[in-house]
């Protein structure tokens, strides 16, 4: 079974009810129920429980950006009328999750490994989602933990519909997007989605929201690995792998501890091949090139968190991403680079684009002095115009690409 386990932090709540329907949010989304006891399961119907998702049916009616995110799957059945996936499928459990966490299942690839709903043998990707609590999920809706889940899993759906062969990325008990480039692409991919979706949220940034995640040992992969600090994301962390010691800081100190030095200790800066294999970079690439296309675009800079022309800027910024992604097929951040330097879609801006992929990755892409320049910069050998010039150097030699 070809599963991908993501490490999200979300609260789903339930309140148990006895109607069943069949349960449609739009054309899009369809809500389904597995037939047997197995989680995940192969065995679906489109009768379900309507009571514990009723929060989230009236959430995909009303919530504006999960209607943007419906538009950007739609898309991708466009550019690639192949895709296996043409609807959102949320598995609705109605007990606990052995892995705690909602994640995304493909059933394709292999020409075998297919679901069954209504007792049709269907193909494509499955949201499994988790609902256990007595108050229902009305809490997960309102602190906005729904759709930032939402945001993250169809980000995985629309990758693999980009791309069909995608490899297999598992994500489970270890952070595989901190050692598999294939994972960290499709990580950070769908990182993109849920940081760029959440931010604009209304919730964003209140109370009840951080509260939502202040209970999740996960958050602490907020604090280092997803992309709220670059610099973050460019040394590797000695203690990443303890988890104990990770879990007393969080409880202990909370998750902003982890952005100070002294509870964690850095090893060496990370190698070329290690830093595209940290899905916090490619989700940071990501953003900035989303930014950097709308500002263009724009002829004014564009603050991607308030911005409201979705359909002339947004959108469109998203779908050249994904155009290029699917014309080349590119499972790694350094293919996706490669792949968006000569795609003659970008020629307009290709300057100002690879300006943004050297400043994202700290000019690993242009130099293999960047570890030692930056750490000269970073412990104060250099100053920061020297510093800047180099940079400067890198650019005007590399630009040409």
């Amino acid at each position: 079974m070809n599963k991908r386990i993501t490490r999200l932090a979300i609260a789903f709540l339930l309140l148990f009810g006895i109607s069943t329907f069949e349960a449609q949010a739009g054309e899009l989304v369809k809500f389904i129920s597995p037939l047997d006891d197995r989680f995940p399961s192969a065995e679906f119907t489109t009768k379900v429980n309507e009571v514990p998702i009723r929060h989230l049916i009236d959430a995909l009616k009303d919530d504006e950006q999960i209607r943007q995110m419906e538009e950007l799957f739609q898309a991708s059945t466009e550019i690639n009328p192949d895709a296996e996936a043409k609807s959102i499928f949320i598995a609705v459990y109605e007990k606990p999750s052995p892995y705690g966490v909602p994640f995304m299942q493909c059933y394709s690839g292999h020409g075998f490994n297919f679901f069954n709903l209504d007792d049709k043998k269907m193909g494509g990707m499955i949201f499994h989602l988790s609902i256990v609590d007595p108050d229902g999920n009305k809490k997960g809706v309102e602190t906005g933990v729904f759709q930032s889940g939402f945001f993250h899993e169809i980000g995985h759906i629309i990758l693999h519909n980009l791309v069909p062969n995608y490899p297999t990325a598992y994500q489970s008990n270890g952070i595989t997007s901190l050692s598999s480039k294939e994972t960290a692409f499709d990580e950070g991919f769908a990182e993109l989605h849920e940081i760029f979706f959440e931010k604009r949220m209304p919730q964003y940034g209140t109370p009840n929201f951080l509260a939502a995640y202040e209970q999740f040992l996960y958050k602490m992969e907020f604090a280092c690995f997803r992309p709220f600090g670059t610099e973050h994301n460019l040394f590797v962390w000695a203690d990443w792998n303890d988890w104990p010691r990770l879990s007393k800081i969080l409880k202990e100190k909370g998750g902003e501890a982890f952005y100070q030095d002294d509870f964690l200790s850095k090893k060496e800066l990370r190698e070329f091949d290690d830093m595209i294999r940290s899905e916090g970079v490619v989700a940071t690439l990501f953003l900035a090139l989303v930014g950097e296309i709308t500002t263009q675009e724009n002829g004014a800079p564009v603050d991607l968190q308030k911005c409201r022309d979705w359909n002339k800027l947004i959108k469109p910024a998203f779908l050249r991403l994904y155009s290029t992604i699917h014309s080349e097929q590119n499972n790694s951040l350094e293919a996706f680079v490669k792949s968006l330097i000569k795609d003659p879609s970008f020629e307009k801006y290709r300057s100002n684009l690879w300006k943004v992929i050297l400043e994202t990755t700290f000019y690993a892409f242009g130099s293999e002095k960047y570890g030692e320049m930056y750490r000269n910069f970073h412990e104060g050998r250099i100053s920061e115009s020297e510093y800047s010039a180099w940079k400067n150097q890198v650019f005007h030699e590399t630009a040409g690409l």
